[in-house]
């Protein structure tokens, strides 16, 4: 499927040229969404390369590489860190302490006092990053689940799709009866008419997923598990 733009326009490049043996910097110019996307960066040399779908992982990588400039160098000593990331960007990280995985957004940067990153995630919580290797590290993360086909940063699971899920005691069917995009938090009612709110996108794709596995074979006419517009690779 068409993803939102993974590097919004105004992400900072850095790329190695292997006619000149030269670096150049940049930035994504232009993105434009379809079948494939196109992003088209232009260089510090006013010429442009264009990135489809399947080049991501090389559109990264020159991405990466302007966040190791900023990071070592940076444009000025004298001056803030530049931006590399835009608002927009998604980022995918693993918390300690079991917190597991969680998608979140690049909101806003603020290089005025240092504090760097903001992203709010999927829980609803937000947190500021100053080390933009960190920021690279979550970004990357997230552009890596894309390429290898895991969760989608902007998947919703629509109202009404089923999911089943083991309690401590039994196995418990229910479906999704809401869902808040603010907050990226799904609400899970189940059969005994008690309800859950989940911000894990990962923990609702597994009861979803438990969900489809038991229907198989369960019924003459299996019921409907994913909704018209669900995303598959």
């Amino acid at each position: 499927p068409a993803h939102p733009a993974l590097f919004p326009e105004g992400t900072l490049v850095y790329g190695f040229f292997d006619d000149c043996q030269c670096w150049f910097r940049g930035k994504v110019d232009e993105f434009v969404l379809g079948d494939p996307s196109v992003y088209t960066v232009r260089w510090s040399d006013d010429m442009t390369t264009d990135y489809f779908d399947s080049d991501l992982d090389k559109l990264m990588r020159v991405v990466n590489n302007a966040a190791d400039f900023v990071a070592t160098v940076g444009e000025n000593p004298d001056d803030a860190p530049p931006q590399v990331y835009m608002e927009g960007t998604p980022v995918y990280y693993h918390f300690d302490d079991d917190h597991g995985w969680y998608y979140g957004t690049i909101t806003d940067f603020d290089d005025d006092d240092g504090d760097g990153y903001k992203v709010v995630w999927s829980d609803g919580s937000e947190q500021t990053y100053s080390d933009v290797r960190q920021v690279k590290t979550m970004v990357s993360q997230a552009i890596t689940q894309v390429i290898n086909g895991g969760d989608d940063p902007d998947i919703v699971f629509e109202v009404g799709t089923p999911v089943r899920y083991k309690f401590p005691k039994n196995w418990w069917d229910g479906e999704i009866t809401s869902y808040s995009a603010s907050k990226g938090e799904y609400k899970v009612t189940w059969s005994d008419g008690s309800w859950n709110k989940y911000a894990d996108v990962k923990a609702v794709k597994q009861m979803v997923d438990q969900g489809a596995l038991w229907k198989v074979g369960y019924e003459d006419v299996p019921e409907q598990v994913y909704s018209i517009g669900s995303l598959v690779y």
